[in-house]
């Protein structure tokens, strides 16, 4: 009885490239300039310095 021989099949390396757009989440939020009422600040609110101790 005589046997078939199998063909070769060599094995393969396949690359995917996948970009993200900063993280995972880039797109889960908005910014708007504006309050909900569609007023613009133009300026920062200031807040006096506020100190603490912190106990590691």
């Amino acid at each position: 009885m005589k046997e078939e021989k199998k063909n070769y099949v060599p094995p393969r390396i396949e690359i995917i490239v996948v970009q993200l757009e900063n993280s995972l989440s880039a797109s889960s939020a908005t910014i708007s300039p504006g309050t909900n009422n569609g007023e613009i600040k133009e300026q920062w609110g200031s807040e006096s310095d506020k100190n603490w101790e912190v106990e590691w």
